[in-house]
Parts: structure tokens; sequence; C-alpha cells
């Protein structure tokens, strides 16, 4: 299913048929306005009638007034809608029997018949903008937080169901479900649940991932309290689906909230580290931007990921096959090379420099600046030892080829400059001469070069004192 936000995780799901896009044929539509009302939606979705007519006869039944046939009926439609191939949801939409569905559930006590009211509301929420749109245009989210007043676990799920798809869908609906005053139903549902209903939690952790994605984001204080839930799975569950869904929501809560001690404990830590060596590579990227976001707000990170293993399984990363796994441990690295020399001298000890040095010279451009990054923040910490010993690698001589780079240019040029305080030396006469003609270069070219005249200013100094 292509997510309708852009991000690696699928925000829509249908029921039972979970990844699989419920509604391929109608994926081209042009995405509806959150406030398009349902005329204007029903108008737009009337070009279809039904393709056989037991779908006709499931509505009539819907349409009686005998319970029986009502149940029957909406059990037939609620098949056809959950088909993996073509559901007929513009079909159901514009037989208008979706005003009816939610009439009798609003009024009818039944369980069974609002289960599969929902799940019917469920398969519809997982279509395209305008088929959303038109249910939550006819009131479906008021209707779907009335519901936590039953007990029915099943029922409650698939309240879920329907809430993560609203929610995957725009980031209006998302706030119109978060700032509705029943939503601390939604939490108390989460943060209590008993973890033995997998099913549950599940739906939750999915659904709470949508909650929490999107731009603008979520006002913080509405979905923070789900922090508690997303630390329970992942510390107790082994499921990669579910712990996918869970870390996607660490991901995108970290990057609302500046400091979250929670996700900073050992035993949280520990288990996204185990995640580093999966072959799932929706896990391990949401593992490795969960990490990403905790080190680059977390003071020590590299001392207390160390102790859990975190080198042995980053080293293996940095030469994965995919680009964005290698750029996301770039990253990581980047925000833990600033902490201290004792962190250069383990990345050392390790020979991670050499896989960055690789990367600087054979990988994709934005590979290649995360791991630029690295070796920049490096030369704000290292001693003038450890600047010896990167220069020895080569890692000067490459600094300066990625001058050429205009969206590296500058970090290379700071590592330089931070090379040349610490040791006056360590760019040799050859190097020197390139990196002149480099700097001359752009200031011909009217660049902005005020790390390049920096850099030039330092080296000219060092000609003086060198001189005298």
């Amino acid at each position: 299913m292509e997510p309708k936000f852009g991000f690696t995780q699928n925000p829509t799901r249908s029921l039972f048929y979970f990844g699989e896009s419920n509604n391929q044929s109608s994926s081209s539509d042009p995405i509806q306005p959150a406030d398009t009302s349902i005329n204007e939606i029903s108008s737009s979705l009337s070009q279809m009638t039904f393709a056989n007519e037991h779908s006709a006869e499931a509505v009539g039944k819907i349409n009686s007034d005998d319970p029986i046939l009502q149940l029957e009926g909406l059990q037939f439609i609620r098949k056809e809608l959950s088909q993996k191939d073509n559901p007929p949801i513009n079909e159901i939409i514009n037989s208008g029997i979706c005003r009816r569905i939610l009439d009798l559930a609003s009024t009818m006590p039944d369980d069974e018949f609002l289960f599969e009211a929902t799940w019917v509301f469920s398969n519809i929420l997982s279509g395209n903008s305008k088929q959303t749109a038109y249910l939550v245009n006819l009131d479906v989210i008021p209707f779907l937080f009335r519901l936590f007043d039953k007990t029915n676990d099943d029922i409650k799920d698939q309240v879920m169901w329907a809430f993560g798809n609203i929610a995957g869908d725009n980031t209006n609906w998302r706030d119109l479900i978060i700032s509705n005053e029943n939503f601390g139903y939604i939490i108390d549902l989460c943060n209590n649940m008993n973890f033995s209903n997998r099913n549950m939690i599940k739906t939750c952790s999915w659904a709470v991932s949508n909650f929490l994605r999107g731009s603008p984001q979520p006002v913080v204080e509405k979905v923070l309290p789900f922090v508690r839930f997303l630390k329970r799975i992942i510390v107790e569950l082994e499921e990669q689906e579910i712990l996918t869904d869970a870390l996607w929501g660490c991901f995108y809560i970290t990057e609302l909230h500046s400091s979250l001690e929670a996700f900073q404990k050992k035993q949280f830590l520990e288990k996204i580290i185990r995640q580093l060596s999966t072959w799932k590579i929706e896990l391990l990227t949401a593992s490795l931007k969960t990490i990403g976001n905790i080190t680059s707000q977390m003071e020590n990170s590299f001392s207390v990921l160390f102790r859990l293993g975190f080198l042995e399984k980053i080293d293996s990363l940095l030469c994965h096959q995919k680009r964005t796994i290698r750029k996301e441990a770039c990253w990581i690295l980047s925000n833990m090379s600033t902490e201290s020399c004792d962190v250069v001298a383990k990345f050392l000890e390790n020979k991670l420099y050499e896989k960055l040095l690789h990367i600087m010279k054979t990988d994709s451009q934005d590979v290649k600046k995360e791991a630029i990054w690295v070796i920049a923040n490096s030369a704000t910490v290292c001693d003038s030892n450890q600047v010896i010993n990167l220069a020895q690698l080569g890692m000067v001589k490459e600094l300066i080829n990625c001058i050429k780079f205009n969206d590296c240019r500058n970090i290379a040029l700071e590592a330089l400059c931070s090379y040349v305080k610490k040791v006056p030396d360590v760019i040799n006469a050859e190097e020197k001469d390139i990196l002149i003609k480099n700097i001359d270069l752009l200031v011909n070219c009217g660049e902005d070069c005020e790390h390049a005249m920096n850099l030039r200013e330092l080296l000219n100094n060092r000609n003086g004192d060198e001189n005298n």
C-alpha cells in the first residue's frame, strides 16, 4: 500500500489483509479536502453502480425493518469490502447505505451488529482520501468514541482500526480525533491493556503511531501519555510487526519531545539495540531512527550504548546493502562523536573511521555527507594524537576531495580547520598546495567561503610561524 503521508510506514490498513492495498483501483483519485461536503463527495463517487445483484439485495436488507435481515445484509457488505483486490468501496458509498448503517448502529445495542458495522466503516476508511472524507463528514468519529462504553474488546479493536485509518489519512482528521474530549478513552485503553490480547495490541500500536505522525506535528501534551504504552511493548513483546509499529511511534514521539527519560532506560535501549540485527528493513529502520533521536538528546549516550553492545551492531550497518540504513548509521555516529575524545578513541579502536572513509570515497552523496559530519564532529573533541592517527588513515586527503561538493564543502572545511588548530602541520605540503588552489577557486567564483577563508588564514599563520 502506498502511504498517504509518504512515510515508510503504512498509515492505513484494511482488516485481515495486513499491509495490502484496500482500494488499488481508486488510488489515483484526487485527494479530497478535509472539509468537503457529503453531497460533493457523493456526487463525485456516483459514477459507479453495483457490479452484482447480491450487493443490491444486501442494501435492500439493511434498509428493511427486520433486524435479522439488517444483520445479514450488513455481513454481506462487510465480506465484499474485505476483498483483497478492488473492494467495492465506491459502490457502497454511492448506494447511500452508510448513513443507514450509522443510524442503525447508533440506536442498536446489539454487539454483533455494532461489530459488523464498525468493521464495514474501518474498511471504507482504509480507502482513498475521498472515501475517508465521506465517512468523516457523516460524523463517524463521534459514533466511534461512543463505542468505548462497550465492554466488548472485539468492538474496541475495530474502533481502533477505524481511528488508525482516519488519522493515517491526513493531519486535519488526526487532530480532530486527538482534540476530541473523549480522546482519553483511547489513552486509557492503551495504557491499561491486557497484553494477552495480541490482536488488540497490534491494532493499537499501529493506530498510536498514526496519532503521532505527520506534519504539522500533533500537540505534544495530547500524545505524551502514549509513552507508557510504547515502552511497555518494546520491553515486553517480541512480535516483529508490533515492535515495528511501536518503534515508529517511539521515533515520532522523540521528534516531539526533547527529553524522554523513559526511552533512556537500560531495558528499553537494550531491546532496541537487539533489533539492529534483524533482516526486516522496516524494523531496522524504525530502530535506527529511534536510536538516532535518543542519541541527539541524551547526554553521554555513547557510554550507555557502548556497554549494551551498540558498536558491534553499528559496525556491520555501515556496510549494509541499503543506502538508507548506512545513512542512519552514520547519523547516529555523528550524534555520538561530539561527546568526548574517549568516543573518538573507541571509534579508532573499532576501525569505524576506515569504514567511514570508504563511504566518503564511494557512497551516494547523502550518505557521504552524514559520514563527513561524523568526521567534523569528531574533529571538535579529538586530541592531537588522534588527529595524527586520522591523518595517517588518509582523512585529510579525503576531506580535501570533499570540498568540491557543494553540500559537503563547509562541513569538510570545518573539520580541516579543527585539525590544523590542534596539529598545525597535519596538512603536508602537497595537500596544502591542492587545498590553497581549491580555496582560491572558491573565492574567484564568488562562493560563500567564510570557512575557506578561515582555513587559509590558519595555514598562512602556520607559514608565518615556520618562517620565524
